[in-house]
């Protein structure tokens, strides 16, 4: 049985970004797409995001994220196709379209998949001088590789015979997740889930704290860990830095198989077996990300002259 105070201290998992990679891996039943609506049947390679990093106690980890899709826009008002915007057909004829240009320059007889989906959003052009937003195609991808691929096929009018102005093709794909999810280097990642992987440690450690570190009040501000996130932290310190074995883990926060409908095949149990030798391994889904609820929408004029605006300021707040 779960002590219900070490279970209410666990609620956000936070690992400190040191090094992020990808790789491009079959799907995992519950945590990556699996279904594409588009391609109409299972997809065959999603992209997965690899984290390495260590928690604040310590622990080094390596965390998997997925759901994350490399994209890049494209504006309703330069296709020419005819036909509501907004319906299905349209945003499916677009799909449609790409995928054939970038199956016709890529390897003949090749099953690969290319385009993901559509979606439309509202947003504001980039280049030159705009005052109302328009609508867009967002178009996701499954090789982050691809978008700079389908960015020159839609610029040389390989798509639809008309030139195109593709936007945020430029952007690499991991620099578009952080940016996305208020993320950056060095700083924490916020989880309020995570699945851990097998084996967990039985036993750990903490790291002690220099006085320098445990004297200042702005630590928690520093991290990133917002008042939220502690609102239910009587001493503080419990969630800042938990520390993470196979007794303190809740059941529903591990792998297991034999108690879920969708259980993984015996594929997907490989898939699932730890890549590192980190003392923490486990995966994670964008929609599990705390992080974006500390962005800020102010206006510079507006914002208070102690809020940090840049933001590398922790990273040399550490070592200051």
């Amino acid at each position: 049985m779960e002590d219900s105070q070490s279970t209410s201290s666990l609620k956000i998992f936070s690992l400190r970004i040191v090094s992020i990679d990808h790789y491009m891996s079959p799907p995992i039943p519950g945590v990556d797409v699996c279904y594409s609506s588009f391609q109409g049947g299972r997809v065959n390679e999603v992209p997965v995001i690899r984290v390495y990093g260590s928690t604040p106690a310590g622990q080094k980890t390596c965390l998997h994220v997925h759901r994350a899709f490399p994209y890049l826009y494209v504006p309703c008002s330069d296709i020419p196709i005819n036909g509501n915007p907004e319906g299905d057909a349209y945003t499916h004829a677009i799909s449609l379209a790409l995928e054939k240009a970038l199956k016709l320059k890529g390897n003949a007889g090749s099953k690969r998949q290319h385009v993901h989906g559509c979606s439309l959003v509202t947003a504001k052009k980039f280049y030159g001088y705009h005052s109302d937003e328009e609508l867009f195609v967002k178009i996701y991808l499954y090789h982050p590789h691809d978008v700079s691929r389908a960015a020159n096929l839609l610029r040389s009018g390989a798509v639809f015979d008309k030139s195109l102005q593709p936007h945020e093709s430029h952007i690499p794909f991991i620099l578009q997740f952080l940016v996305d999810y208020n993320l950056n280097g060095m700083g924490h990642l916020h989880l309020s889930k995570v699945k851990f992987r097998h084996p967990l440690p039985d036993s750990f450690t903490p790291r002690k704290f220099s006085n320098k570190h445990q004297d200042r009040p702005e630590m928690d501000e520093s991290t990133s860990i917002s008042a939220d996130f502690q609102a239910d932290s009587s001493g503080g310190q419990g969630l800042v830095s938990p520390v993470w074995i196979s007794s303190t883990i809740p059941g529903s926060w591990m792998w297991q198989f034999s108690s879920e409908l969708d259980a993984p095949s015996d594929q997907d149990m490989q898939r699932l077996k730890r890549q590192s030798v980190c003392n923490l391994e486990g995966d994670a889904t964008i929609d599990d990300i705390l992080n974006q609820q500390s962005k800020m929408y102010t206006s510079l004029s507006q914002v208070h002259s102690d809020v940090k605006m840049v933001q590398s300021i922790p990273i040399w707040e550490d070592w200051h």
